[in-house]
């Protein structure tokens, strides 16, 4: 009997898991899900000027020659050089706006400090590209901000 109620249980929980994971991956998670480990994957392996590059090429429309592109570049390359070694990230957020706008916010680690890593994705036509990448380190300040206690 006991058998049987653990059978039951074990197939609900992967009927459970099963549905809640193709409800919350969407088509445009499986376009933009790939670029964002592809890039994490090639700061991984030490390469992340090249990660930078191949994130921005990806969007024929990105000029890399254009000022605020060479400046992200610098910046980027600046956190990865004095920031010790990459650890990992996670995507902390994620918002859509229908099948054709998506946002994904990720704590980026390294040894000494960590960012947010913010992605932007635009599907003009049928693939989603690249639209806008920035990075910042000031979402400890903003969690800290969210913590406190405002009388209106």
């Amino acid at each position: 009997m006991n058998f049987l109620k653990l059978s039951f249980i074990r197939i609900v929980l992967f009927f459970f898991v099963s549905c809640k994971t193709s409800i919350n991956e969407t088509s445009l998670d499986k376009e933009c899900n790939p670029v964002i480990l592809n890039f994490f994957s090639t700061i991984q392996n030490g390469k992340y000027h090249q990660a930078l590059e191949n994130l921005l090429t990806s969007n024929l429309d990105i000029n890399l020659k254009d000022t605020n592109t060479l400046l992200l570049v610098s910046k980027f390359d600046s956190i990865n050089s004095l920031s010790g070694s990459f650890i990992g990230y996670e995507i902390v957020r994620k918002r859509q706006v229908g099948k054709d706008l998506a946002i994904y916010s990720c704590l980026v680690k390294y040894q000494k400090k960590f960012y947010r890593f913010v992605f932007v994705f635009y599907r003009a036509e049928t693939t989603a590209l690249l639209y806008k990448f920035t990075f910042d380190d000031s979402i400890d300040i903003e969690l800290e901000e969210s913590l406190k206690f405002y009388i209106q």
